[in-house]
């Protein structure tokens, strides 16, 4: 097998006639760019447009930019994930994750809390379709002013569906806020099959 592939951002698919072995090269060669391409027009196909998408695959994270302040206590706050660090399938948009191809996603979320107050809870939660589907909780009893809490859970989805990120504060006052930055809030879907 030959190990010196063309640096993928310069690699061109050959123009070949369209039949079984030149889907089979074209699947080929997408699974090579796969980091790279985000789109693809087959001349002479004015209605085909392929994406990364198309063959199933979809990885996306996005992020909090800023913080998030003043947490309403007590309320189930969606996290308004407003930068993106990846999204090879263009499914991120508007604060959410929309399914483009039904199948297992493994989605990982993390809330980053500043300002809390001492031994009190705060949670961070999946929620898909407007509905918790999973969710963790942190608390501090130590005085510091950070906390962060993840959430990790697989889940069968369909096309269309759509996942969220949201926080709750358990504080006994509005004061909380959610720390923005790439490693601080986040939300991170990939399609495992």
């Amino acid at each position: 097998m030959d190990t010196n592939f063309p640096n993928p951002r310069t690699v061109q698919i050959p123009r070949v006639p369209i039949n079984a072995k030149s889907v089979k090269d074209l699947v080929w060669y997408l699974g090579l760019l796969q980091e790279s391409i985000q789109g693809m027009y087959v001349k002479g196909f004015d209605n085909l447009s392929i994406t990364m998408s198309n063959f199933g695959i979809s990885k996306a994270r996005a992020y909090l930019n800023a913080d998030q302040d003043n947490l309403i206590n007590g309320a189930a706050t969606k996290i308004l994930l407003d930068a993106e660090s990846y999204d090879i399938s263009g499914e991120f948009a508007s604060n959410k994750f929309t399914v483009a191809t039904t199948g297992y996603y493994l989605i990982v979320g993390q809330v980053a809390y500043h300002d809390i107050v001492i031994n009190k809870l705060y949670q961070a939660m999946i929620y898909v379709d407007g509905a918790g589907i999973a969710s963790a909780y942190g608390n501090s009893s130590a005085a510091t002013t950070d906390l962060t809490v993840n959430v990790i859970t697989i889940a069968y989805l369909t096309a269309t569906q759509y996942i969220e990120l949201y926080g709750l504060s358990g504080a006994g006052a509005d004061t909380v806020d959610v720390s923005g930055g790439a490693s601080l809030t986040y939300l991170c879907v990939h399609r495992l099959s």
